[in-house]
């Protein structure tokens, strides 16, 4: 288990982001991510880390948007648009670790210059309110329409449509899988500035 060295507040000046690949972001997510899984569809992933330190500590990851889910929130399109899939911190560092690495990871896609809109989502089957989203200044879209929630006992989340195939309710039972009822999420959208000049030194990560 990772051990960090004591430390009682956040200080940005000990810590840096850079981008990590999809295997070190699924190993975040698969310890410390109640969803305990990941989308395989990645365009970036940042790491957390902690100066002189090789250990990641955090990861935001980012995904490609889904016509259908994103046109609505985003004029320009569903092609310019970034989805925040996941985002988890170990749950040694410090309070404001999750803003920053946020933060930070949102300035390198701004600066990367090819994305217009960012789009995440606060689950409340989970309790979740999305806090951090308004914290970070982005803005509140509503609720989407609720969906089916099912659970293995293992405590990971599944949906009756994974990787282009579609699961009848008997099939999520046979795997383990119960229902736990509709639930809609709360819908965050961020505009980034579009006269960003693209940088080369932030490659993009594909699936």
């Amino acid at each position: 288990m990772l051990a960090l060295p004591l430390r009682t507040k956040f200080n940005k000046r000990e810590w840096t982001i850079r981008p990590v690949g999809l295997h070190i972001a699924a190993q975040l997510v698969k310890r410390y991510h109640y969803a305990r899984t990941g989308s395989s569809a990645i365009v970036y992933a940042f790491g957390l880390f902690l100066n002189g330190d090789p250990n990641v500590w955090g990861v935001s990851w980012w995904i490609p948007a889904a016509k259908l889910s994103v046109d609505k929130f985003n004029p320009g399109g569903y092609a310019s648009t970034l989805v925040l899939h996941r985002l988890v911190i170990h749950p040694l560092v410090p309070t404001n670790g999750a803003s920053f690495l946020l933060g930070r990871s949102i300035r390198a896609i701004t600066q990367a210059g090819r994305h217009d809109c960012l789009l995440t989502y606060a689950d409340t089957a989970q309790g979740h309110t999305g806090a951090i989203y308004k914290a970070t200044n982005w803005y509140y879209e509503g609720l989407s329409l609720p969906s089916e929630v099912w659970v293995n006992g293992a405590g990971i989340q599944a949906s009756r449509y994974a990787t282009g195939q579609s699961y009848t309710h008997e099939e999520l039972r046979a795997k383990g899988y119960r229902f736990l009822g509709y639930f809609a999420k709360h819908v965050y959208s961020m505009r980034l500035e579009t006269n960003a000049i693209p940088s080369k030194q932030l490659p993009l990560f594909a699936a």
